[in-house]
């Protein structure tokens, strides 16, 4: 029935792993980052690095 593929409205939308399927988990872990994912991981990656640079700065500064 076309009923059980719409959930209730109080049915939350996320999962906890060991509600998945080991099937589902592995089609999961099989998709590719999102663009918007590598972005992130690519400016706080950079932030970081800024973030160490400026300290070593700092304290060679102090010394």
């Amino acid at each position: 029935m076309f009923v059980d593929l719409i959930p209730p409205p109080h049915e939350r939308e996320w999962r906890h792993p060991a509600e998945i399927s080991a099937e589902h988990r592995i089609l999961f872990a099989a998709e590719p980052p999102s663009r918007r994912l590598k972005v992130a991981a690519l400016v706080v990656g950079a932030c970081s690095l800024i973030a160490a640079i400026a300290t070593a700065l700092f304290i060679t500064a102090l010394g």
